[in-house]
């Protein structure tokens, strides 16, 4: 049986295959940057039987038609787009994006992170602990701002404890 990363890494392949065709059959000029991390995704996606492998790219396709429609910089323009994977240690150094999209003429860029049934899925990127912003820009988020959503976290425990789920919890909040 397949493990959590032969899907994962299979689940990229299938996005990043699934985005390529989509937006060349909108008429876009696109590409893939095969560094040895999109290599990588091909290689656990063939080690997925047919199956998997289908059930991955309808997965796919779902998010092909949000961010398609959320994101009108990939369908307008005649720019390259330029899709590649990011190699596993840029998630050490705070980018979790799995895809990135790059226009290399205007230096527009997008990224998307991947996940596929997941533990990922069910925790946020920002914590009460956390200095987001010195990962993600180099600029350390402020005092007030930890002031302010540990207010915010400490709620949201308390109301993991009674089991409530997300919806009620913030149409309340």
């Amino acid at each position: 049986m397949p493990t959590q990363v032969t899907f994962g890494k299979g689940f990229e392949y299938a996005c990043l295959i699934t985005y390529y065709n989509k937006l060349k059959s909108l008429g876009t000029n696109v590409f893939i940057n095969n560094n040895t991390a999109v290599e990588t995704v091909e290689y656990f996606f063939s080690q997925l039987d047919d199956d998997s492998q289908k059930r991955l790219l309808i997965a796919a396709d779902v998010s092909v038609k949000t961010l398609i429609n959320a994101e009108p910089n990939l369908s307008h323009g005649d720019e390259n787009i330029e899709l590649t994977i990011l190699k596993d240690k840029s998630g050490a150094d705070g980018d979790v994006r799995d895809i990135i999209f790059l226009k290399n003429q205007t230096g527009w860029e997008i990224g998307i992170s991947c996940k596929h049934n997941h533990h990922a899925l069910k925790h946020s990127r920002l914590s009460k602990t956390i200095d987001f912003g010195q990962k993600w820009f180099g600029i350390p988020v402020s005092q007030t701002y930890y002031d302010n959503i540990s207010g915010r976290f400490l709620r949201i425990k308390r109301k993991k404890c009674t089991n409530l789920f997300w919806t009620p919890f913030a149409k309340n909040y």
